[in-house]
């Protein structure tokens, strides 16, 4: 399944563990589909869709070409770093043409928006910086 497929493409993703760091703390990846644990190490990137498929359907119903929409949070403890690790994450996925590795072919990702957060934490303040992109991708769990 995608998100499956997008966590281990940015977990891999050498501009992306130039900057989580690939000996964490925490002994993550730096990169959650949907929640990071509670005790996690910055910096680190959480991404969910945020919007729903949108299914090419045709006559013979649900098509296996699907577009959806996620999100991908990117927090630091500085600003500059998560812009940093916002980059890394656009240039892991704008354009992306690529099989991913639990086999969903990737037919384009497309940049839609970014914007800045500041969350006040527990231990002082998280810096993020939100990057959202259509995925456009066949859903090969769909019966065509």
């Amino acid at each position: 399944m995608l998100p499956e497929g997008l966590h281990f493409l940015l977990a891999n993703d050498t501009n992306v563990k130039a900057i989580v760091g690939v000996s964490r703390s925490d002994g993550t990846s730096g990169v959650f589909p949907s929640l990071a644990p509670r005790e996690v190490t910055i910096p680190y990137v959480v991404f969910n869709q945020i919007v729903g498929s949108s299914p090419a359907n045709s006559l013979d119903g649900r098509n296996i070409y699907q577009e959806v929409r996620y999100r991908f949070r990117c927090y630091a403890a500085d600003y500059k770093t998560a812009k940093r690790l916002a980059e890394a994450v656009k240039l892991a996925l704008d354009g992306l043409l690529a099989t991913l590795n639990d086999g969903t072919p990737v037919q384009g990702a497309d940049f839609i928006m970014e914007a800045d957060s500041v969350e006040p934490a527990l231990r002082g303040t998280i810096y993020g910086t939100n990057v959202d992109f259509a995925i456009r991708h066949i859903d090969l769990t769909v019966t065509p």
